[in-house]
């Protein structure tokens, strides 16, 4: 194999030499051709005389010429690194057969092996980043607009680096790095001297396209590299543009701790027993690896700034990033909530912010409610929450900051928000929640007018912080204990019947229909159980929106699902002299003009014209 390996070198140097001797790149020279025949491999022979990728069957010739081109250019490109010349490897279209790992493996046992190759791969590594950092756009796709694109991009970092760009930068697809195999192998041999090299990259984009996912995936290793990456932040703060290498190995932690939750899968519920001994162990590993990221975390120098900038990025993923949800699963399931895991554990460790009111007022309008989940966690999660300091700063967030949420609606339908996941932990920790939600409600009235106004003119930038409130009622009414959901229930039954008076007149946005839809839902849960009971709650609760046909065609099918039975819903209606099939009718008419713009699938279309249409005749008996 070794003397094959030699003339297939022998080969690729006459051809680099003389390029006309081998005018189409075919490999037919006779020398190569020669060698294998007397190796006793005719077939090998034969493929060598045009070795291109074909249509049809793989022969399996290809593979092992494909490992012995692969190996060759290993060589070649040694001997280029050790003469000071860059010289990039010809497949001939074979990487995907072989070539590229042989190259790979190759390359890495000769660099490990020999200290001559090993500090000449070292200086053109250095090299390559040198060149990066002197002239960005030449690394960039396309036309001479992106190049310069390219370079301003960079030159706004390196004049201002940003830790939004250093999580999640956009560049990713207009830039090519032709020999980012150097970062491999340099993180093969030495990790942490790799990482002291790219940290002269003037872009994360290049970190990130030259690392690429296979770097750090353990987290003992995560933690062993984020202990020796310079600091992220200055002592008074301020991102720097090194901190690239810590945001990124944060980034790779997310990944691990995903992966050790069991990445997402979801379980039928209720479990049996080998899938319960599965969730429990997922949640052990997870939790084992994250205190493993978080001792090197707040090991450093930055702990605080850089945890606090993680503890924010995790709150944007969870809200605009769908790598923290479960997967998709028919029916009730269970699963391991990895975000829950981890913010518990950061937050844990990190001190309630002292200027949490600026610190999020910093932030630009539309992201201030990202920050303001994390400030509510680190309090929420703390070793011994302090109550009243939660009450006041949940007030303090809401007619303070009054961020907009443009996620409210979307947080309706289901319950992965993170916003109103931790708002409801804090709501539920109160010593009297609804008496916390009664205070509040009248006291954001003004906040509420202004909103509203503000809505009328389709103005996104003008927060309800009504909405928020409503959000962490609703999802702290669905977790509440079976004593205090009845009284929880009535604050927002009270709440919303407010809403569609005032602040649902105005607004732009569907919210307050799908918080009403999403209430409904619950009441034949936390309603007594008598039929007369649960009859005169109906009549009650249906009474303020008999003016809204759609309010109450959506209502009453809510109040289906939660177990309310259709003769209830339609004596109540009738009651009020309301034609319920009339107004249903109607309903699926508007849809079915609607057309593709309908906001229903046909089958839940269909399911409630059968519920109340079908069931009229025999309601009225």
């Amino acid at each position: 194999m070794e003397v094959l390996r030699g003339h297939m070198v022998a080969w690729i140097e006459a051809a680099r030499s003389d390029p006309a001797s081998d005018p189409e790149g075919t490999g037919g020279t006779t020398a190569l051709v020669d060698a294998f025949q007397a190796a006793g491999l005719p077939d090998l022979a034969a493929y060598a005389r045009s070795p291109a990728p074909r249509d049809g069957p793989i022969p399996h010739e290809c593979w092992l010429f494909a490992a012995l081109l692969g190996r060759a250019c290993a060589v070649d490109v040694i001997a280029g690194f050790n003469s000071g010349v860059r010289r990039n490897p010809n497949f001939l279209g074979l990487g995907s057969f072989g070539a590229w790992d042989a190259f790979l493996a190759e390359l890495n046992e000769v660099i490990e092996s020999d200290a001559r190759s090993r500090a000449s791969f070292w200086a053109a590594v250095s090299e390559f980043i040198d060149t990066i950092a002197a002239d960005p756009g030449a690394f960039a796709w396309g036309r001479a607009e992106v190049k310069n694109g390219l370079r301003a991009a960079v030159d706004e970092y390196r004049a201002k680096p940003s830790p939004k760009e250093a999580w999640e930068t956009r560049l990713d697809s207009h830039v090519w790095l032709e020999n980012s195999f150097f970062f491999d192998i340099a993180r093969q041999l030495d990790t942490a001297r790799l990482f002291g090299l790219v940290e002269r990259l003037p872009h994360p984009v290049f970190l990130r396209l030259g690392l690429g996912e296979a770097d750090a995936v353990k987290e003992h290793e995560i933690a062993r590299l984020l202990m020796l990456a310079q600091p992220a932040f200055d002592p008074a703060g301020v991102f720097q543009s090194v901190g690239m290498i810590a945001v990124h190995l944060l980034s790779k932690a997310s990944l691990r701790l995903r992966w050790l939750s069991g990445d997402g899968q979801v379980f039928d519920a209720p479990c049996n027993a080998e899938d319960e001994a599965r969730i429990v162990s997922d949640m052990e590993r997870a939790t084992a690896g994250l205190e493993v990221i978080l001792d090197a975390l707040f090991s450093r120098r930055d702990a605080t700034c850089l945890g606090w900038a993680w503890l924010e990025r995790l709150v944007f993923e969870g809200e605009h990033r769908g790598c923290w949800r479960p997967r998709h699963h028919v029916g009730e399931g269970r699963y391991v909530d990895a975000w829950i895991i981890v913010v518990h554990g950061l937050a844990q460790r990190l001190r309630p912010r002292t200027d949490a009111l600026s610190w999020t007022l910093a932030r630009e309008p539309l992201w201030r409610s990202d920050r303001m989940t994390a400030v509510l966690a680190s309090v929420i999660f703390s070793e011994s929450p302090d109550r009243a300091a939660i009450a006041n700063l949940l007030r303090s967030m809401l007619m303070s900051v009054e961020p907009p949420y443009s996620g409210a609606a979307k947080a309706l339908s289901g319950s992965g928000s993170p916003l109103a996941k931790i708002g409801c932990d804090c709501v539920l920790s109160l010593d009297e929640p609804s008496t916390f939600l009664a205070s509040t409600w009248q006291e954001l009235r003004p906040y509420r007018e202004r909103a509203w106004r503000g809505r009328n003119r389709a103005d996104e930038t003008a927060g309800n912080p009504a909405e928020i409130l409503v959000l962490w009622a609703l999802y702290a009414l669905e977790k509440a204990p079976p004593g205090s959901a009845a009284e929880m229930s009535r604050m927002v039954e009270a709440m919303l019947c407010d809403a569609f008076q005032t602040d649902a007149q105005g607004a732009v946005r569907d919210f307050w229909l799908a918080a009403t839809e999403r209430f409904s839902r619950t009441l034949g849960a936390t309603r007594p159980e008598g039929a007369d009971e649960v009859r005169a709650d109906v009549v009650e609760f249906l009474r303020p929106y008999l003016r809204d046909d759609e309010y109450v065609v959506r209502i009453s099918m809510a109040l289906h699902k939660s177990g309310v039975s259709v003769s209830i819903i339609i004596n109540s209606l009738n009651s009020f002299g309301f034609d319920l099939t009339e107004a249903v009718h109607e309903f699926i008419e508007k849809e079915a003009k609607a057309g593709v713009h309908s906001r229903h699938s046909p089958s839940w279309i269909s399911e409630m014209a059968q519920t109340f249409c079908l069931n009229m005749v025999s309601a009225a008996l």
